[in-house]
């Protein structure tokens, strides 16, 4: 799995990224379908305190899936969102292991 950082200079601490990188790394471990994520930090209005905000973009399966929390820390906003990620990953799961509402077969009986 390739997991992408994309954060201000300077302003994430280390241990907010490794906290995201070893989520995402459980969570692959418990289902192989994610490939691909790029978690993207970015600040609203920095000038004024600023709003952070924290995104994820997963390739899961074939599918895109794209995520967005913010709060008024790094700190926040990586949780929230890690906790989204995982109610996702939940349901992806679910959807993928249901049955198809139809069957069609090209063989006549």
């Amino acid at each position: 799995m390739n997991i992408d950082f994309h954060t201000p200079k300077h302003e994430v601490h280390s241990w907010i990224i490794n906290y995201v990188k070893d989520q995402l790394v459980q969570l692959h471990q418990k289902d192989k379908s994610m490939s691909k994520a790029e978690v993207f930090f970015r600040e609203e209005n920095p000038e004024d305190g600023g709003h952070k905000i924290c995104e994820i973009a997963l390739a899961i399966f074939g599918d895109s899936v794209f995520l967005s929390r913010g709060s008024d820390s790094f700190e926040k906003a990586s949780r929230l969102l890690m906790d989204a990620v995982k109610k996702r990953l939940d349901e992806h799961t679910k959807l993928r292991n249901e049955p198809p509402d139809l069957i069609t077969s090209t063989v006549k009986v």
